[in-house]
């Protein structure tokens, strides 16, 4: 990623280089609050989604209870016309899986405990394969972390606005690192699509088995299936994106965060 720095020793100068050359050198270069010019100029382009299209936003949960009551309270603020907000729930005790189930329940949102087994890819697995009792009919999925949190009111009308006719998932991130690949964080998918998807191992169990599907398995991980169908699309330049990933800790992540942080604030008091 290319930033603006400043001189330490010259305030007067300000010049771009990569991230990692910055960082390399901390007393030398300061990076400036705004990493991406394009971050500054960007106008969120939205569509609202047609009537009688149906929208499930999926969040799914381990342990993070605050993270869930962030993300009701953020649905609470935001357009969700057409869109259901369902929190799935790997629930570890019973004790657990009431206290959220009550949250829930309380503020109109929708719950589907699951045991916990297989991480949020296993999650997505039942998903796909229809048997996750509880789950409600849809016609589009946007699945998501509960660490990914919206940015913006209009986060499921971008999502939406990227969709063409060859564009088989709209996505928060397609990252470069390791091989290029959709990260699960967060994507949004229609149903027919959703249930197309292969896994390897059925049921998803371990850490590694998540990997393989997200990005090690060079011939069929999610990216490479979606391209079987067509084109996977990024909704938007990261820095900018009408959601923020809390939970993602590369040099980048750690750069934005103050600024993405500062923005989630005001978008959502």
């Amino acid at each position: 990623m290319i930033v603006t720095v400043r001189s330490t020793r010259n305030p007067d100068i300000t010049k771009q280089m990569s991230l990692q050359m910055a960082m390399r050198h901390p007393k030398r270069w300061k990076v400036l609050d705004q990493i991406d010019i394009v971050s500054v100029n960007y106008e969120p382009v939205t569509v609202p989604v047609p009537d009688g299209v149906k929208i499930v936003v999926a969040v799914i949960v381990y342990n993070r209870f605050k993270n869930i009551q962030e993300w009701v309270r953020c649905w609470q603020k935001s357009i969700t016309d057409n869109a259901q907000l369902v929190v799935i729930h790997n629930y570890k005790t019973p004790q657990e899986k009431k206290s959220y189930g009550d949250f829930c329940r309380k503020n109109g949102i929708g719950y589907v405990p699951r045991e916990n087994i297989g991480f949020d890819i296993g999650a997505l697995q039942d998903v796909s394969k229809q048997r996750l009792k509880g789950f409600p009919e849809y016609d589009y999925l946007l699945w998501c972390t509960d660490d990914l949190w919206p940015q913006r009111k209009t986060f499921i009308q971008e999502y939406w606005a990227v969709y063409k006719e060859d564009v088989k998932a709209t996505c928060y991130e397609i990252s470069k690192e390791v091989n290029p690949h959709i990260r699960t964080t967060g994507f949004m998918m229609k149903k027919e699509d959703v249930q197309r998807i292969k896994f390897n191992v059925d049921p998803i169990i371990t850490k590694s088995q998540c990997y393989d599907f997200e990005h090690r398995d060079k011939a069929n991980s999610l990216i490479d299936q979606v391209k079987k169908f067509g084109a996977p699309v990024q909704i938007c330049n990261i820095e900018c994106s009408p959601m923020w990933d809390t939970g993602h800790n590369s040099f980048e992540a750690k750069m934005r965060r103050s600024r993405r942080e500062k923005e989630h604030t005001e978008n959502f008091k």
